[in-house]
């Protein structure tokens, strides 16, 4: 029996990949993504300077990944109420985000941290670009 807080929790789906793009999962262990992949809490999405990446999340909102990007989903519950939530890190790079139902129904519950700033939303798109040395 797996207890339930060992549960994968699937946030998207990969719907266009382009250039150098990895996906880091919990244990460090590095991939490529590839068309129809889901994405899971807890990875990381690291661009290159030729990559990005489009996703469709579990509640029909799309993000676009853009070049030079390190992004990770930290949670994502996708309840029809006002528990429904996702809270997404920006850790350098660029994000284009459409909202999908989430943000509708509990635009409280939409969350990107960068490290400067915690982004909410009014609406239901943004990009969002965090600028600062290079790594």
């Amino acid at each position: 029996m797996v207890p339930l807080g060992a549960l994968v929790q699937v946030f998207g789906t990969v719907d266009a990949v382009g250039g150098a793009v990895s996906i880091i999962h919990e244990d460090g262990i590095q991939s490529p993504p590839v068309l129809g992949q889901k994405l899971l809490v807890g990875q990381t999405v690291q661009t290159e300077q030729t990559g990005e990446l489009n996703v469709v999340t579990e509640d029909g909102g799309l993000l676009a990944v853009r070049p030079n990007t390190r992004f990770k989903v930290l949670q994502f519950q996708a309840t029809q109420d006002h528990k429904a939530m996702i809270d997404m890190s920006l850790v350098r790079g660029a994000l284009r985000s459409i909202t999908g139902w989430i943000g509708k129904i509990n635009p409280s519950g939409y969350r990107l941290a960068t490290p400067t700033a915690t982004i909410g939303i009014r609406g239901t798109g943004h990009e969002t670009t965090v600028v600062g040395p290079e790594i």
